[in-house]
């Protein structure tokens, strides 16, 4: 396939991921056009995904993930709806694996391709269509709309104009840049959002020679582990004296009191559902409960961690559905898929940790601070959002772009290895010319 056809390929499927398709389930346009391509290039997709160590790797753990899922729905009698909707989500999220990185030969070129298609999609789909579907059902503030969408794809599009140079060249300009747009974010209530773009405009400031000798593989660093922690910390204590003062709005005040209320912090004050998933877990650690996993005892668990009345609209509503709360990759492949499903998101989140390594370990790296803001709202999105639609096309494609940059990076350290290996040639004596031989009459 030309590579300029695959590049145009790449940003239009960025640009149809938000159109849906009633099928089997919801399907995007963007994976009904992979589906379609299986014919074409699904044989030599699977070629390229068995022989790149890369990706037979997150494939072999994707295989256990599926495997576990199996098992867990045939020892708990899942019934065959759930059961459809869960292997048709796993099956997909490896299937856009292997095409995505047969597509992209695991080249970074072509996935910032499928980013820009991705921003300018979800911008226009946020302020030209959304505003009328929302006015019609009352569903979504502005507010709550910047948190869910906008504010992560301008954040991704402006990104991608500061890696061409338009809005600045030097690494603090894009620090700075970053910087102002995670308070602008903490001021619209988007806090994970702006804690993330935080943190990726401070890591432009960090001393070049301080991450200079970082080798992506070696995850456990210290002093990278240090570095983070110290970062995380000094935005926790940012956004607590800010909300708690009000400077970011009377909204975001209310909101940090009540997920701060009765001695629970912000972090799980946020995110309840892990009490309700990680007792689930602890009951069934291997097996799991089963694709779409429902038990109201879960339900109930996190009721209680909510404080709300189990007779109220949600309380009833939540028991009525029974499905287990997850809110997030890792537990929710746990509860579902049982240790097989959690291994393959751990799997992925030290192949994204290698990622981040690597941006920090160069900083002229075109991308740096756009990748970087990438990855970490992965691994925040791993560990604490729920496996949408959208994320089983979106999460391969950044998973890939890490992978990608850690191939570039063990390529060229082998060929400088072999450089400095080879020997040099032994000297040569210096030519020394000969007088002509006597002329014979």
């Amino acid at each position: 396939m030309p590579k300029y056809f695959t590049n145009l390929y790449l940003f239009l499927l960025g640009i149809f991921l938000f159109v849906r398709v009633q099928l089997v389930g919801v399907l995007t346009v963007s994976e009904i056009s992979l589906i379609a391509l299986i014919p074409f290039i699904g044989a030599r997709a699977l070629l390229f995904a068995f022989t790149n160590p890369y990706i037979k790797r997150i494939i072999g753990f994707w295989a256990l993930y599926f495997v576990g899922l199996i098992l867990s729905d045939l020892v708990r009698n899942t019934p065959i709806e759930d059961l459809q909707r869960g292997w048709a989500k796993v099956g997909i999220l490896g299937l856009n694996i292997i095409l995505l990185s047969y597509l992209t030969q695991l080249k970074t070129r072509p996935i910032t391709y499928f980013l820009w298609g991705f921003a300018l999609s979800s911008l226009f789909n946020d302020f030209l269509i959304y505003p009328t579907y929302s006015d019609a059902v009352g569903r979504m503030s502005f507010g709550e709309l910047w948190k869910m969408s906008t504010g992560h794809a301008l954040t991704i599009l402006i990104g991608l104009l500061l890696s061409t140079g338009l809005l600045g060249r030097s690494l603090m300009t894009k620090g700075l840049i970053f910087i102002g747009l995670g308070i602008a974010h903490m001021l619209l209530n988007a806090r994970s959002l702006g804690g993330i773009t935080l943190i990726t405009g401070l890591l432009a400031f960090t001393p070049p020679l301080y991450f200079a000798n970082l080798n992506p593989n070696q995850v456990y660093n210290p002093r990278l582990i240090i570095t983070l922690l110290a970062g995380l910390s000094a935005i926790y204590f940012f956004y607590t004296f800010g909300a708690s003062a009000g400077y970011f709005g009377e909204l975001a005040k209310a909101k940090y009191i009540e997920q701060t209320g009765s001695d629970t912090n912000l972090i799980l004050g946020g995110r309840t559902e892990s009490v309700a998933s990680l007792t689930a877990i602890s009951d069934s650690p291997l097996l799991g409960h089963g694709s779409w996993a429902k038990n109201q005892q879960y339900i109930l668990l996190y009721l209680k961690a909510q404080r709300v009345d189990r007779s109220s609209y949600q309380g009833q509503e939540l028991l009525r559905q029974g499905y287990i709360p997850t809110h997030s990759h890792l537990l929710g492949a746990w509860v579902e898929a049982g240790i097989l499903g959690f291994l393959f998101w751990l799997v992925a989140l030290v192949s994204i940790f290698k990622g981040i390594i690597y941006c920090l370990s160069n900083f002229k790296l075109q991308n740096r601070q756009l990748y970087l803001f990438i990855f970490v709202t992965l691994i925040w999105d791993i560990i604490f959002s729920p496996f949408g639609l959208e994320r089983r096309l979106t999460n391969p494609i950044f998973i890939l772009l890490s992978l990608s940059l850690l191939s570039d990076y063990n390529l060229l350290s082998a060929q400088r290895k072999k450089f400095i290996h080879t020997p040099l040639r032994k000297p040569q004596p210096a030519f020394t010319p000969q007088p002509p031989a006597a002329y014979h009459a």
